[in-house]
């Protein structure tokens, strides 16, 4: 798992476990079974 800090200037969630991240889609779960 990589930890990196997370810098946005706007931050969207996008559902329960993803946000929009500047226009970029970020997973909040690395792992999502759906």
């Amino acid at each position: 798992m990589i930890a990196e800090p997370i810098l946005c200037a706007s931050l969207t969630a996008v559902d329960s476990d993803t946000v929009k991240c500047d226009g970029q889609n970020m997973r909040l779960l690395g792992k999502v079974s759906r």
